[in-house]
């Protein structure tokens, strides 16, 4: 194994520490849930983030992504009379509209690409009644 020496040196530079998803999460469904306009800044833009606001805009809310600053405007939440949550493969979009979705109404179905995870709740799901499984009106 080598030796490794560090002479003194002043630190120099910027570091851009990128935003935290679980926050961006948050402050996005709260800016919608809001009754007017919200700037969220900075958004690094991934999947999950993606899908949170793919839900958001289901729900009928407005969000536009531009130079990293997402602006939502939640006037119209809640107005589309019905709305299919597409999680995709996020299980934090889909942790965070179970709860909300049936706040108001309608109450919005969420769905998620199946994950083995998902499939054991699946096998939980296939052992209810009948009337349950075939319920428009689905959490999950």
């Amino acid at each position: 194994m080598s030796d490794v020496k560090f002479s003194p040196f002043v630190p120099n530079g910027t570091v851009n520490v990128p935003p935290s998803k679980s926050d961006v999460h948050r402050a996005i469904i709260c800016a919608a849930m809001a009754n007017g306009v919200s700037r969220i800044s900075p958004v690094a833009l991934s999947n999950d983030i993606k899908a949170t606001i793919g839900c958001i805009k289901a729900l009928g809310a407005d969000a536009v992504l531009e130079n990293n600053v997402l602006t939502v405007d939640g006037t119209n939440m809640y107005k589309n009379k019905t709305a299919l949550l597409d999680c995709g493969e996020s299980g934090s979009t889909l942790r965070f509209f179970i709860p909300i979705s049936p706040t108001r109404k309608p109450i919005a179905i969420a769905t998620s690409i199946i994950t083995p995870i998902e499939r054991v709740f699946l096998k939980i799901i296939n052992t209810m009644p009948t009337a349950i499984q075939k319920s428009p009106i689905s959490p999950i």
